[in-house]
């Protein structure tokens, strides 16, 4: 076979080895932290709140925050309020963070009173060279044991990046939300920034929580798919080639 014909072959075959594959994306991780917040205030009793943020010591260490602060009434009775946070990173373009027992408890429905999350939540800044695909898994659910979860409300998606909207998933009766967000991304830098905006005034239920997970994967998205027709012209083209290979 003269070299214009293997030439010939060669093109479609290294076509067809290349279909639909993507070619290399580097994720890059910039910064990450976690902070959990609380506040919690009752009638006659001093307000007390605390934060607590955790921050990398190395790109890609897990972290976490908590939080746990309570006041009392002058006649003893407590409100409580506070989170644990967690995030985990399996690489720069996937992880997860964790939602655990974030809300407030009393001894009993104390009126007046107030508590809230404010200040608590995700954050994860990272850079893609190329183009890229994220994928964000929301299951938050409410506590089944809640006396209520009025003013729970659950979380916020800030913006991703300038003219990169993100998503508001709070509702003011019930934090529950089991939702997909999915973002097609040019090659820059992006920040996943989730935040907790559980608030609530005119008094401290006696149960209140809620739990979630929320889970991030970043993939190329370059990816060019080989028509099916050339997929058939192409097969049909070997199977001459093979043929003409055993007539000669």
């Amino acid at each position: 076979m003269n070299t214009l014909t293997k030439t010939c072959f060669a093109l479609p075959l290294a076509l067809a080895l290349s279909a639909g594959t993507a070619s290399a994306l580097t994720v890059t991780a910039l910064d990450a932290n976690v902070t959990s917040s609380a506040f919690v205030s009752v009638s006659g009793g001093a307000s007390a709140s605390t934060s607590q943020t955790g921050t990398w010591t190395n790109p890609l260490d897990p972290l976490s925050a908590f939080t746990d602060v309570t006041t009392f009434t002058p006649g003893g009775a407590f409100a409580n309020a506070g989170s644990t946070l967690s995030a985990n990173f399996v690489s720069a373009a996937q992880g997860s963070f964790g939602i655990v027992d974030a809300g407030w408890t009393s001894s009993s429905d104390i009126t007046p009173g107030s508590a809230n999350l404010i200040g608590s939540g995700f954050y994860y800044q990272f850079s893609l060279d190329d183009a890229a695909r994220l994928t964000i898994d929301f299951d938050i659910f409410a506590d089944a044991a809640n006396t209520t979860s009025f003013g729970l409300q659950g979380v916020v998606l800030q913006e991703l990046a300038p003219g990169v909207s993100g998503q508001n998933l709070a509702n003011a009766t019930d934090p529950s939300v089991t939702t997909t967000l999915i973002y097609d991304l040019a090659a820059g830098v992006y920040e996943i920034d989730i935040d907790l905006v559980s608030n609530v005034s005119g008094g401290v239920p006696k149960f209140s929580q809620f739990d979630g997970t929320i889970d991030w994967e970043i993939e190329a998205l370059n990816a060019v798919p080989l028509p099916a027709g050339m997929v058939l012209l192409l097969s049909g083209a070997f199977a001459l080639y093979g043929l003409r290979r055993r007539k000669t």
